[in-house]
């Protein structure tokens, strides 16, 4: 009995240790030090990537020399695109929309990239759609109003919108335009992610939402934070509680979760990625308005994790997962380049 005690506490201390491996920051060239943010980050491959982010500024003061008045400043916006072709090194910026801004998460869908595009002047929502094959972009002439997340669902692009703790679940055709549009009474929190399979999204009741066999399945244990597919059935998902974040595993054919990790100190995560090497989110041991983050990562299946150090873990947004490397946008034209061992 003695050695199986033994045993498990060296199973479960071996489960989550901080990594040996080592971050690389380095300063990029042609983005602007100051004033420009980005929203979403993604590698085609380990050379060519994409940064879609707003520059803002303040526009000069008029002087009427005649009347000795001046016209106050206001705010404008530009909607950028840069773009890589040696993995972060040399960016260079080959789109802008005037007085237009990105917003959160874009999505990756057959070839093409969508993103949310605000209209400041109209404050209208709008979805653009950025070819990198060739550098072209169309927007969809419809205002989303109030535009939540923009999934991959059903083979298709999905735009949530939220509102009055009602989703509208819009259908993106391939010839790009609205196909269909459905009322969804559940307050949806996340992006719907799909398998070929399933697929499941978190709700702002706390709730694991199976939109294929349209499941319910309470959360009482804290707050559903990330969620991230790991096989055609299964997904993990992120929960933050007062002194540690957990890590559950959901099963659409049972509708089951277990707790599979959790780890003490972090309390409250974000971004959460994974692919068929790594699961990955960010994790921070505070509720502050300014966070350090780190990385917590398995480089099998979840089975055991791993905690990494960032350089800057301030400011580390977006970031982007390819294959096993994650690059990590940290303001002032600094990039972190991380690979998984």
């Amino acid at each position: 009995m003695k050695a199986r005690l033994i045993l498990i506490f060296l199973i479960l201390l071996g489960s989550c240790r901080k990594s040996d491996s080592v971050v690389i920051s380095f300063k990029t060239n042609g983005i602007p030090d100051g004033n420009q943010g980005f929203d979403y980050f993604y590698f085609i491959d380990k050379n060519e990537g994409y940064l879609f982010g707003t520059l803002s500024y303040r526009a000069n003061e008029i002087q009427n020399k005649t009347k000795r008045t001046k016209t106050p400043s206001h705010s404008r916006y530009e909607a950028n695109i840069f773009k890589t072709i040696n993995g972060g090194m040399t960016w260079i910026k080959i789109d802008s929309i005037d007085n237009c801004s990105y917003y959160k998460k874009g999505l990756f869908h057959n070839g093409s990239i969508y993103m949310q595009l605000i209209d400041e002047d109209k404050n209208h929502s709008h979805l653009l759609k950025f070819n990198p094959e060739d550098g072209s972009k169309v927007i969809l002439d419809y205002n989303f109003e109030r535009m939540g997340f923009i999934s991959d669902y059903k083979n298709q692009v999905c735009v949530v919108n939220k509102r009055n703790g009602v989703s509208k679940l819009y259908y993106i055709n391939d010839d790009f335009g609205i196909s269909d549009s459905v009322i969804c009474n559940i307050p949806l929190k996340s992006r719907i992610i799909s398998t070929s399979k399933k697929s499941v999204a978190l709700t702002w009741n706390d709730e694991i939402y199976n939109l294929s066999d349209n499941k319910l399945l309470k959360y009482n244990s804290g707050s559903l934070k990330e969620i991230v597919k790991l096989n055609d059935y299964n997904f993990l998902i992120f929960a933050c509680e007062e002194d540690k974040t957990r890590i559950l595993s959901y099963n659409t054919q049972t509708n089951i979760i277990k707790t599979s990790y959790e780890i003490k100190g972090y309390v409250t995560v974000k971004e959460a990625q994974s692919n068929n090497n790594v699961i990955v989110v960010f994790i921070a041991n505070s509720y502050d308005v300014v966070m350090n983050y780190d990385l917590l990562y398995s480089i099998d299946k979840g089975r055991t994790w791993q905690v990494q150090k960032l350089i800057e873990g301030v400011y580390a947004r977006p970031s982007c997962l390819i294959d096993t490397t994650m690059y990590i946008y940290s303001g002032a034209s600094i990039m972190q380049r991380f690979i998984f061992k």
